[in-house]
């Protein structure tokens, strides 16, 4: 009987064992095929490698939502959860576009590249190490703007994740979530400093107009974008009364700082109440997000302004006619030269590009150790219109086309007929890249900037030299970046010399877009070589054959213990050990 139960025993766990991997490991393989297949069909060259699946790695010590929890706080946890279910909202027609690794997962580039869309196009914020400055964007981890402001094991758990099977959806969300508590604590850091210099206790409850006159001292911290340490109650006052004196925007940005306090103020059921600290902090979280979208309004009017002046091809101008708008338009030409905001592709004629020049440094009104608020760009709305409606990071040119022709921007109605021009060099980006064109590549983005000039930026091939706020630049150079008023009138004087004596296209009639220069050299944001179909065949083979093999082993070494079971038990019995 004892016999008869040993062999049941190994029969039974080499056969389940073997049996139970070989299930296992074809289900898995199958699973990826059938995704393989479903996604060939709808986004060509888009679909997730099956061998991707060999590569997984271990579970992380800890989920990052519970890291993100530890530097948070556990006190804002909810708060944290909610907010990072709305990212996932706002993040995922953009996600669900870009180009994925073999986890099917976003990595350090890519996640860099998402990012400062988002900011960008929510918050107009710049955030310094996620914006490219003239570099690639894998130049860079955007985790390493974490240094320094979150504790250290988070922060290398975000590199941990980035470098290895890199960043799904949610974890995207969790980032951008870290990312926005960081602001949220250097604004309070401001918040602070601005009590310190109205005079007030952080454990003070205050009046309105008390809190009122600590936003407007937050606000000129912020706006001087200088040293505050030197700064004392009269400094400040001081530096209002200027601001209000010579600054003709000022009572807009006191009528919206106004406006953020008592709505804030407000949905806090503090009415009628003094304030604590944790409620001013709330209206200063609240400017800090809305800040950059209400100052986007002064960019629309420039943006206009230079639109309507326009007069050297789609969307560019002489700098003669630039120099001669007005005194806020005096930034030296070599200075528009580093921001890549001139078209120098007319020998002895550079043009201004207006998309560029909104969207550069020159035109950022307030900048901290984390960012920046600039001007929205424009050509955002554009390209997240794509994505939502093509989801996936390739299409073909007739899809692009398509869809283009129907999507009008503020300065171009549809539907329109695309140009010869457009349409030919669709096909040409499609014929390097298989067939299909990146969305997210210089080439492509170049293509827009033809096909809406005013609002995307032309993008300049990749360089070594990073784009500067007229303040960096006057560090770095030492020169000011804006020319006098009589420099400004000899310049727009040499200008009209050398606009009158170059030989400039026709630009009168015909395909406007032909007079644009087109710079070939592709530039992706990544670049993920996709296995064959074939090499996918083969992978999920050798694991089903090693399975074979396992299972082989397996079934000689029961056959094995059986034979020398049946030797063991055919033995006489009084020739067995007796039992002790």
């Amino acid at each position: 009987m004892a016999c008869s139960s040993l062999s049941i025993s190994t029969h039974a766990v080499v056969a389940i064992c073997a049996a139970l991997l070989l299930v296992d490991t074809a289900h898995a393989r199958l699973m990826h095929f059938k995704a393989e297949i479903e996604n060939a069909g709808q986004h060509p060259q888009a679909r997730p490698l099956v061998g991707g699946a060999w590569a997984r790695t271990r579970d992380l010590r800890q989920s990052m939502d519970e890291v993100v929890h530890d530097a948070v706080g556990h006190r804002h946890r909810e708060a944290t959860d909610v907010r990072i279910e709305q990212l996932e909202e706002t993040l995922r027609p953009i996600y669900n576009a870009l180009p994925k690794n073999r986890n099917n997962a976003v990595d350090h580039a890519t996640v860099r590249y998402l990012l400062h869309r988002y900011f960008v196009s929510e918050h107009a914020m710049y955030i310094k190490g996620l914006e490219p400055g003239g570099e690639h964007w894998n130049s860079s981890s955007p985790a390493t703007i974490l240094e320094d402001r979150i504790p250290m094991y988070v922060q290398q758990l975000f590199e941990q994740k980035l470098h290895n099977a890199g960043f799904n959806l949610h974890e995207v969300a969790v980032f951008a979530a870290t990312i926005e508590h960081i602001l949220h604590k250097e604004s309070n850091e401001r918040l602070k400093r601005a009590y310190e210099l109205s005079n007030f206790s952080l454990n003070q409850k205050i009046t309105h107009d008390q809190l009122a006159n600590v936003v407007y001292a937050y606000f000129a911290i912020t706006m001087t974008q200088a040293d505050t340490s030197s700064w004392t109650v009269e400094t400040t006052k001081e530096v209002l009364r200027k601001t209000a004196h010579d600054d003709a925007n000022w009572p807009s940005y006191k009528e919206f700082l106004d406006r953020i306090r008592t709505a804030t103020v407000g949905q806090m059921g503090a009415l009628g109440f003094t304030v604590t600290f944790e409620v001013a902090s709330k209206v200063i979280q609240s400017f800090t997000e809305q800040f950059g979208r209400f100052q986007d309004s002064g960019c629309r009017r420039m943006d206009k302004a230079l639109a309507s002046a326009a007069d050297a091809g789609p969307g560019r101008m002489k700098l003669s006619t630039f120099y001669n708008l007005g005194t806020e338009f005096g930034e030296k030409a070599k200075y528009l030269d580093r921001l890549g905001a001139l078209d120098t592709s007319v020998p002895n004629a550079p043009r201004m590009m207006i998309a560029n020049y909104i969207n550069s440094a020159a035109n950022c009104l307030a900048s901290t150790g984390l960012y920046s608020i600039c001007c929205i760009d424009q050509c955002e709305a554009l390209l997240g219109q794509l994505e939502r409606d093509i989801a996936a990071p390739h299409a073909t040119p007739n899809k692009i086309a398509a869809l283009v022709k129907d999507l009008p921007s503020g300065t171009v109605s549809a539907p329109r007929q695309l140009s010869d021009s457009l349409l030919n060099k669709l096909d040409a980006i499609a014929t390097s890249n298989n067939g299909h064109i990146p969305l997210h590549g210089r080439l492509f983005a170049q293509w827009m900037h033809h096909a809406y000039p005013n609002e995307c930026a032309f993008p300049n091939p990749v360089t070594a030299r990073t784009p500067l706020t007229s303040a960096e630049w006057l560090g770095e150079t030492g020169d000011e970046p804006m020319y006098t008023a009589e420099e400004r009138e000899k310049y727009a004087r040499d200008s009209r010399v050398w606009e009158m004596t170059s030989k400039v296209k026709d630009l009168s009639g015909g395909d406007l877009s032909e007079t644009l220069p087109w710079i070939e050299g592709e530039e992706l944001v990544a670049h993920h070589t996709r296995a064959s179909f074939g090499h996918e065949l083969r992978v999920l083979f050798r694991g089903l054959a090693f399975t074979g093999v396992l299972f082989s082993v397996g079934l000689h070494l029961s056959k094995t213990i059986s034979a020398g079971r049946a030797a063991w038990c055919g033995v006489p019995e009084k020739a067995k050990p007796s039992a002790m």
